[in-house]
């Protein structure tokens, strides 16, 4: 994952926009996020964006005209604008060629450290002239960098991209909370130790008593801790780790729904499709189906 970044070095923007994409929890749930979307996901600073030539899942055409094109960097431009200031609104815009592309931004302390770009998708059938542009622009391209096509831009229903922008604001969100928790985690170091005993026993009965007893501490001084240092009460942060790694899980068409969901350590098949769709806006059965388009 590249980053173009004009942050001044040291502020909240650089220090989320930089360090996280390298993170160990962003490189975990990066894959699984974007799998179960079946989007191309990047990251960017506050008033950037460019297109690496790594990035995965993005069309050609987009790829294409990244390279040393006018045309780009208007578009590059609009990805830029795209981004909402005030970190309060997930923004969508259609470019030139009729792709749909978003901005979710990454909130931490309230403020936006950096933005989720994805989308280059159509929403409808692209018409035939709009078509033939797109194929004439990509093959003089391609004549001018010897590159050959290999991947196309997707075409899905408005209904289906903005069930897919719901789950990746979850994704942003947990990445806002991540990126806040770890600038906490030394100051609380008995939160550090229960949150690191959920992410790697998330499976088990969990309750606040059990959980303090752990770290030996009492249940109100964990719980008050916790969320000061989350944002996000115990329980609401073992549901959101349960989720994340239900979507990674998920992407097994061999797995049925209802033993993820005991593997997760749901009680039951109805609560875990509750939580799921309280936290993602979707049922668990359709983000399989997404992930597996």
């Amino acid at each position: 994952m590249k980053l173009t970044h004009r942050a001044p070095e040291g502020t909240l923007e650089s220090k989320t926009a930089v360090e996280l994409p390298q993170s160990e929890f962003y490189r975990e749930h990066q894959r699984a996020f974007s799998d179960a979307v079946g989007l191309p996901v990047t990251v960017h600073a506050p008033g950037t964006f460019q297109l690496a030539e790594d990035a995965e899942g993005i069309p050609d055409f987009c790829r294409t005209m990244a390279r040393g094109s006018r045309v780009c960097s208007t578009c590059c431009d609009e990805h830029r604008r795209l981004q909402d200031p005030s970190g309060e609104t997930t923004r969508t815009m259609k470019c030139f060629a009729g792709m749909s592309s978003t901005a979710i931004p990454i909130r931490v302390a309230k403020r936006p450290a950096a933005y989720l770009h994805t989308g280059h998708v159509f929403l409808t059938e692209a018409d035939e002239a709009r078509q033939q542009r797109i194929e004439r622009l990509l093959a003089r391209r391609n004549g001018e960098t010897g590159t050959e096509p290999r991947r196309r831009a997707r075409v899905i229903s408005e209904g289906q991209y903005q069930s897919r922008i719901k789950v990746l604001e979850v994704f942003a969100q947990r990445l806002g909370e991540e990126a806040e928790t770890v600038a906490s985690r030394s100051t609380f170091p008995a939160v550090a130790e229960a949150m690191a005993l959920i992410d790697a026993r998330f499976d088990q009965h969990w309750s606040l008593e059990k959980l303090a007893s752990h770290c030996h501490i009492s249940p109100n001084y964990l719980s008050e801790m916790f969320r000061k240092t989350t944002g996000a009460t115990f329980t609401d942060y073992l549901a959101r780790v349960r989720v994340d790694n239900a979507l990674a899980a998920l992407r097994d068409p061999h797995r049925r729904i209802s033993e993820i969901a005991f593997a997760m350590g749901f009680r039951s098949l109805s609560q875990f499709n509750r939580v799921f769709k309280q936290i993602t806006g979707q049922s668990p059965r359709a983000v399989r189906l997404q992930s597996l388009r």
